[in-house]
C-alpha cells in the first residue's frame, strides 16, 4: 500500500522563524525519506513554510554541505544519507511541533519538584556535590565565561539529590533541548552568566534544608529565562 506523505505546516512565528533547515529535517524524518528519493522544491518548500525562497536556498546549501542531501541541476534535491539518528536528536522538539517557551515551563514544574525532593532526600555528601558543581560556575562567571556543560552538571548534582533517575532523565532532556536552541539568541552567555549566583543559592538552600529559599531561587533563574526566551531572537 502506497503511503500517504505527511504535509509540510507552515512555521509558526512563535517558534523558530530562522528554522528552515530544522522544518526540511522534519520532512525527511517524518516522511520516513530513503537514500535517493526526491524531497519537495525550493518553491514548494517556500510556498508551504511561508518563508522566503533565499531561506529555503540558504539551508537546502547548508543540507548539502553537510551531505544529507545532493542537488542536481534541473532535476532537484535528493536524499543523500538515510542516517539521520543524529540530525532526528537534534529537531526532536520540532517533531513533537511544542513552544519552547512551553519546555522551560515544564522545566521548572519539574524542577520544583526535584528541589523538594532533594531538600527532603538529599544526603550531606550529594549536597557538598552539588555546591562544587556551583562554585565551579561562580569561577567560570567570575572570568566572565558561561559552560553549558558546567551548568548541566550542576543540575545532574541537584537532581542526584533528589533521588529519582527518571526525573534526572527527564528534565536533562528538556534542558538539552533548551540548550540546543540557544544559539538562535544574540550573546546568550551574556544573559545566561547572570543566573550563576543564584544556582549557588539554590545549592546552599538545599543543604541547610531551607526549601523556600532554594524555590525562591529558581523562580528568579525561571523568570530570568522567560524574559530571554521571549526576547527577540538573531535575526
Amino acid at each position: 500500500m502506497q503511503n500517504i506523505p505527511v504535509k509540510i505546516n507552515p512555521i509558526e512565528k512563535d517558534l523558530l522563524p530562522d528554522k528552515v533547515e530544522d522544518e526540511i529535517l522534519n520532512y525527511i524524518v517524518k516522511n520516513h525519506l530513503r537514500t535517493g528519493d526526491k524531497i519537495p522544491s525550493e518553491r514548494e518548500f517556500s510556498l508551504k513554510l511561508k518563508v522566503g525562497r533565499n531561506s529555503v536556498r540558504n539551508a537546502l546549501l547548508s543540507l548539502e554541505n553537510r551531505d544529507i542531501i545532493v542537488r542536481q541541476i534541473g532535476k532537484g534535491s535528493f536524499l543523500k544519507n538515510s542516517d539521520l539518528k543524529k540530525t532526528k536528536a537534534k529537531v526532536d522538539v520540532r517533531l513533537f511541533e511544542v513552544n519552547f517557551i512551553d519546555i522551560l515551563e515544564i522545566r521548572m514544574n519539574l524542577e520544583k519538584l526535584a528541589i523538594k525532593k532533594a531538600v527532603e532526600n538529599g544526603t550531606e555528601a550529594l549536597f557538598d556535590e552539588l555546591l562544587k558543581a556551583g562554585k565551579r560556575m561562580s569561577l567560570l562567571a567570575k572570568k566572565g565565561e558561561y559552560s553549558v556543560a558546567a551548568d548541566r552538571e550542576f543540575h545532574s548534582k541537584l537532581y542526584d539529590c533528589a533521588g529519582s533517575k527518571t526525573l534526572k532523565q527527564l528534565i536533562l532532556n528538556l534542558i538539552d533541548s533548551l540548550d540546543y536552541y540557544q544559539c538562535i539568541y544574540v550573546n546568550p552567555d551574556e544573559h545566561w552568566i547572570l543566573t550563576i549566583p543564584y544556582h549557588l543559592d539554590i545549592a546552599y538552600a538545599c543543604k541547610e534544608r531551607n526549601l523556600a529559599l532554594a524555590l525562591a531561587a529558581q523562580e528568579y533563574i525561571y523568570n530570568h529565562d522567560l524574559k530571554v526566551l521571549s526576547s527577540k531572537i538573531r535575526g
